[in-house]
């Protein structure tokens, strides 16, 4: 009588106090009525009520609800986890699930050892399901780390797709990482190069074959460093690299105290041939008293070269009315 009235609060006391038995009917009765008004939440309830959480898993299956139907099986009835992720992973299913959703179901086939299947659904996840870069490479990292220990036979399919969209995310360094683990050295060098790990890069250059191809990436380093160093205006970079450039591009701007004070790490002969540069730009530009200041700073190093140099300092000097100190 209760049930008819859809009174299931007093149906159930008197199912409980008069005919125990029935309470079981009652629950999935109460359950059938929140299935057919597609409240699930309440239909899943009376469902674990009556102790029978396998329909609860039929419900969400029927209603293609597979991640309710896996959180169902994990807690209540855990031989059923294999099934249903096993449908939860086909292509025509997975296509509409979440990142959240295929994350899931990866770490289940992990934990069921199924590292085939873990493999297959962490690569599923793109920028289109999570947009954190931090979260994608971890994702992607551990598939490669899974294929590594558990699937070897997955590791010339996997280094490619993994390396390649670390690279996309730039996420550099982790990229070269992928490559350089599998041989891929030509592809580490351009990873590692991008993420400006020019030791690494060099390393990894070092063990390309044939020859003539290393030395090209080696070059080709060796200019990608020097340009992001310029850009960045770590001149002084350049130069203690054994790059003498640096000095010349620091001549072109004018920056001479920059440049002589790097000069003279360099040792006397580099040191005298630029202050050599200085003075006849300073000369030409009538700037005597600078030209004695810095040469006077330096020690005023005698040297043949230098002798015209010093001749003109004094005869100009000496020619002015005013005193001048040095």
């Amino acid at each position: 009588m209760y049930e008819h009235k859809q009174d299931w609060h007093s149906a159930l006391q008197v199912a409980r106090q008069f005919h125990p038995e029935s309470v079981t009917k009652v629950f999935l009765n109460n359950a059938k009525f929140h299935l057919e008004r597609r409240d699930f939440g309440k239909a899943e309830g009376c469902y674990l009520n009556a102790k029978d959480p396998e329909r609860a898993i039929q419900m969400y299956l029927d209603g293609k609800l597979y991640s309710e139907a896996l959180r169902v099986a994990q807690k209540h009835v855990p031989h059923m986890v294999h099934q249903i992720n096993e449908i939860y992973s086909r292509g025509g299913v997975s296509q509409n699930q979440s990142g959240e959703e295929i994350l899931n179901s990866a770490k289940m086939w992990v934990d069921s050892r199924d590292y085939q299947k873990a493999i297959d659904r962490f690569l599923e996840i793109t920028d289109h399901h999570f947009q954190n870069a931090d979260t994608l490479e971890e994702i992607w990292m551990n598939a490669f780390n899974i294929a590594m220990t558990y699937a070897k036979d997955r590791i010339q399919e996997v280094v490619p797709i993994v390396g390649s969209r670390l690279m996309g995310i730039q996420r550099f360094e982790s990229a070269g990482e992928v490559f350089e683990s599998v041989g891929y050295y030509d592809k580490a060098v351009e990873a590692f190069t991008k993420g400006t790990k020019w030791e690494r890069a060099l390393t990894c250059a070092g063990q390309v074959r044939p020859i003539e191809l290393q030395n090209m990436l080696i070059d080709e380093i060796q200019r990608q460093k020097k340009l992001q160093l310029m850009q960045a205006g770590k001149i002084n970079k350049i130069v203690e690299g054994g790059d003498l450039s640096g000095l010349d591009l620091l001549e072109k701007r004018g920056q001479w105290e920059d440049l002589l004070n790097l000069a003279e790490k360099q040792g006397p002969g580099v040191l005298n041939d630029y202050l050599m540069r200085f003075s006849r730009v300073y000369l030409k530009q009538g700037q005597y008293k600078e030209t004695a200041r810095v040469l006077a700073r330096y020690s005023c190093p005698i040297i043949k070269e230098m002798l015209p140099i010093y001749k003109t300092i004094a005869v100009e000097i000496l020619a002015t009315v005013h005193e001048m100190e040095l």
